[in-house]
C-alpha cells in the first residue's frame, strides 16, 4: 500500500497532539472500549463508531482518539451519520459544534452582554474543562494576520521540522513590504528551536519565509524555487489546518501577509492556538519575553516578544499571561493569548481590535472574566 504525504503529515500531527476521549453520546451509555477504532472522514464530515463488524467503506478516515488535540477536536452534530452497518454511532462532546454553533440562537444568553471590548471578534476557551466561556462573532471571517504564524510552525513541526537545519537564502528577497522581522541575514543557519523564536517573538516575515522553503522542500524532496517552495508550504499549512478541524479558514500565506485568500474565525484561530499550545516546543518559545540564541552559524541574536501581556515594562503586563501571539493588517489589531491562574488555563481570541493597546486591554478583560466565575 502506498504511504501518502498526506497520510504521513496526518500521523505527525496526531503524534505532537495526543488528546482526551470523545464520548459519550448519552449520559447512560458505558464508557467505549477505546481499543475500537472510532472513525471521522476528513473529505465527507460523517462520523462512524468503530464496530469491528461493520463494512463501511472508510476512505481516508482517522482515529477520532489521536485527533482529540487534547479534548480540542469535537465533530460537528450536524456531520454525524449512523453507519448503515452498525447501530447509531456515539456523538464526540460539541465542544465546537455547528449544530447549532456557541453564539446562534438561545445559546447566546449564557455570555454576558457587559463585556466591553473593542474587539469585532473574541472567543474565550476554558482549558481545564473545555468549556467555551464568551464568544462574540466567533464564526465571522477576518484576515488572521501573523496569528497565521501559530499555524506556521505547527505545520513546521509536524511535518520533521525538528530535524531541519533552516538555511537563510534568496526567499527573504520576498517578503512584502512593511513587513516585521528577525533580521536574518543570508547564509545564517538557524535550529529549529531557533526558527521558531524567531518566527513567533519578534514576528518575523524573514523567518516565516525561511522556515517555509527549508520545510517545503525538505518534504517535497525536490530542487523547488522558492515561490514553488512557498507554495508546497502553504498546501500543507491547510492540510495541517483541515487536521485540526478547522472550518472555515484558507491560508494563502505563510506570515499572514494580506491577500484575498486568507482567512479565518476566532473558532479557528482559537483551534490553531490551542494546539500550538499543547506542542512543548511552541508552548515554551510563545511564553517567551525575550530569547537569546548562538545560532549554528555563530551568529549572536536576541529577539523580544510583540506579547506585551508578558513583557513587565509594557503597560500591558499580565501576571497570569504565558503566550502566545500577537498580529496586525495595519488597520485592525490581533491577538491570540493564554492564561493560567489557582490551577485554571484559559485561552481568548481577540481579532480586530481597533488599536495596539486595546487588544492588550481586551484580553485581560476576557482573562479576568474567565478566571472570576
Amino acid at each position: 500500500m502506498r504511504i501518502t504525504r498526506r497520510a504521513l503529515l496526518l500521523a505527525a500531527v496526531f503524534s505532537l497532539l495526543t488528546g482526551g476521549v470523545l464520548y459519550p453520546a448519552r449520559a447512560d451509555e458505558q464508557p467505549p472500549d477505546l481499543s475500537m477504532p472510532v472513525y471521522h472522514n476528513l473529505e465527507g464530515g460523517k462520523n462512524y463508531h468503530g464496530d469491528q463488524n461493520c463494512g463501511a467503506v472508510r476512505k481516508r478516515y482517522l482515529p477520532l482518539s489521536a485527533l482529540a488535540l487534547a479534548d480540542l477536536y469535537v465533530a460537528p452534530y450536524d456531520a454525524l451519520t449512523p453507519c448503515p452497518h452498525c447501530s447509531p454511532p456515539r456523538k464526540p462532546y460539541a465542544v465546537f459544534g455547528n449544530g447549532p454553533e456557541i453564539g446562534e440562537g438561545n445559546q447566546s444568553a449564557q455570555f454576558p452582554h457587559t463585556l466591553t471590548l473593542s474587539a469585532e471578534c473574541a472567543v474565550l476557551y476554558d482549558l481545564s474543562n473545555g468549556r467555551i466561556l464568551y464568544e462574540k462573532n466567533a464564526l465571522q471571517r477576518c484576515a488572521p494576520a501573523s496569528l497565521t504564524k501559530l499555524l506556521a510552525v505547527l505545520t513546521a513541526y509536524a511535518n520533521g521540522g525538528e530535524n531541519i537545519r533552516y538555511t537563510v537564502g534568496s526567499e527573504i528577497d520576498l517578503i512584502g513590504s512593511n513587513s516585521s522581522i528577525a533580521f536574518l541575514r543570508k547564509k545564517n543557519v538557524l535550529s529549529f528551536h531557533a526558527i521558531v523564536d524567531a518566527v513567533l517573538l519578534p514576528s518575523g516575515n524573514d523567518a516565516a519565509y525561511t522556515l517555509a522553503v527549508n520545510v517545503a522542500r525538505h518534504v517535497d524532496g525536490k530542487k523547488l524555487s522558492d515561490e514553488e517552495a512557498l507554495q508546497v508550504f502553504a498546501n500543507l499549512m491547510n492540510e495541517t489546518a483541515e487536521a485540526l478541524c478547522c472550518k472555515d479558514s484558507h491560508f494563502a500565506t505563510v506570515d499572514g501577509y494580506p491577500s484575498s485568500a486568507h482567512y479565518s474565525t476566532a473558532y479557528d484561530m482559537l483551534r490553531i492556538s490551542i494546539a500550538a499550545a499543547n506542542a512543548p516546543v511552541i508552548a515554551k518559545s510563545v511564553a517567551k519575553s525575550r530569547a537569546y540564541h548562538v545560532l549554528i552559524s555563530k551568529r549572536e541574536v536576541v529577539w523580544e516578544t510583540t506579547n506585551l501581556l508578558l513583557k513587565k515594562d509594557s503597560g500591558y503586563y499580565y501576571q497570569y499571561a504565558i503566550g502566545l501571539k500577537t498580529g496586525s493588517t495595519g488597520e485592525a489589531y490581533h491577538l491570540a493569548a493564554s492564561a493560567e491562574k489557582d490551577g485554571t488555563s484559559l485561552v481568548a481570541i481577540v481579532l480586530n481590535a481597533d488599536s495596539d493597546g486595546r487588544r492588550f486591554q481586551d484580553a485581560v478583560t476576557l482573562f479576568e472574566y474567565g478566571f472570576g466565575r
